[in-house]
């Protein structure tokens, strides 16, 4: 005998119509639901009577067609607002006939959390992240996840977000890490964090190599709850075992490209401490984010003499040798100081990019023909 599970729920009237009529008491009109989830019954009672006899007009919903150009839209990961502006020119509506926003949100998210595996629940994302994890099975184009904490079985585990149990995870190939398997002495190893690239805007690190020619190489990315030591030790640690089950090399790069991220530097610095040459690997500034950050500070100057400052700057960056930055170094500051116009300026450049951590952004810190000081990867992941 099948016994009934009952869901019961009990309705009020919400329509605005009676609202309006009666707006400082509520309307008589009750209601009862109760469903059975095994046999799929339904039983609707209701008592009273509304206050108002006009009824709320009925929202316009999708139809089938639009359905499907919605569907299709969101496999190539189309935004809900271009889905309706979409639907507005494919089907000739107005504005009366088009579907209102929240409708067309609410469709996207459930055929992508349904059909496409876009739910940001955390039991659905970690069994995704455990169904894809690295086995060393993979093709050479086939995607695979990996982290630093497994279970018994090696599947990756990720944390829930929190503070105490950080959410870090890696994505990459076999093609990709093995296309990034070249000289260490002959590349750069860029660390790059980005942001607005998912749905609970996690930050977003890209990690990859760029060659002579300043062609910029994908290693992996990687998506974590945090940005401190922590969490960028973990995800590099995590890409040196698995960067090693499949090229049978390790990674250790003689150059580390950074952002102006203590954390970062931290990560980077502990998890690299040597090269293959046996040295500590050198730790480079991009020069891109210093000319981005030193353009914030200069709006305030007259035009031509934030260009006198951008071309001494650019003079610095392609000092040839150390001797002679050291001299333009010295001959630079001079200057600026005899200008009160740039003394604001002076001492922030000097504190923030000459006697800091991140002040290797010229070309000579690195060897001639290897990549120059900049991440060609910002182009892409700079929000």
């Amino acid at each position: 005998m099948l016994r009934h599970a009952f869901c019961v729920r009990l309705l009020r009237c919400s329509c605005e119509a009676c609202g309006n009529d009666i707006p400082y008491t509520r309307c008589k009109w009750r209601g009862k639901t109760q469903h059975c989830s095994v046999l799929n019954i339904m039983t609707v009672w209701e008592a009273g009577a509304h206050e108002s006899p006009r009824r709320p007009e009925r929202r316009i919903r999708l139809t089938e067609p639009m359905k499907a150009v919605a569907r299709e839209m969101v496999a190539h990961n189309h935004r809900p607002t271009r889905i309706r502006n979409a639907l507005l020119r494919r089907f000739n509506l107005n504005q009366g006939s088009l579907p209102s926003l929240a409708v067309v949100q609410r469709f996207v998210h459930h055929y992508r959390a349904a059909h496409l595996g876009g739910s940001d629940f955390w039991d659905d994302v970690s069994n995704l992240v455990r169904e894809r994890g690295f086995t060393g099975q993979e093709d050479l184009s086939e995607g695979f996840t990996f982290t630093w904490n497994t279970d018994m079985d090696g599947h990756p585990v990720v944390g829930t977000g929190t503070d105490t149990d950080p959410f870090v995870v890696g994505l990459s190939s076999k093609k990709l890490m093995q296309r990034c398997d070249q000289v260490p002495a002959a590349h750069v190893l860029h660390v790059d964090a980005t942001f607005k690239l998912n749905q609970v805007n996690y930050p977003v690190i890209v990690v990859g190599i760029s060659d002579c020619m300043r062609t910029f190489h994908l290693l992996a990315v990687f998506i974590s709850s945090q940005r401190t030591k922590v969490q960028y030790v973990e995800a590099l640690s995590a890409l040196k075992r698995v960067f090693r089950s499949v090229t049978g090399h390790d990674l250790a790069p003689r150059f580390v490209m950074v952002d102006a991220d203590e954390a970062q530097l931290n990560g980077v610095e502990e998890v690299f401490s040597t090269s293959i040459e046996g040295a500590k690997p050198i730790s480079l500034m991009c020069y891109f984010h210093v000319l981005a950050k030193v353009h914030e500070n200069i709006r305030e100057l007259e035009p031509l003499l934030a260009a006198r400052v951008m071309r001494d700057i650019a003079d610095l960056h392609f000092t040839a040798t150390a001797g002679a930055y050291a001299e333009k170094k010295a001959k630079l500051l001079a200057g600026w100081e005899e200008d009160t116009r740039l003394s604001i300026f002076s001492a922030y450049f000097k504190k923030q990019w000459l006697d800091s951590r991140f002040h290797r952004w010229q070309i000579f810190y690195t060897r001639p023909g290897s990549p120059l000081p900049i991440t060609p990867s910002s182009s892409t992941t700079e929000p």
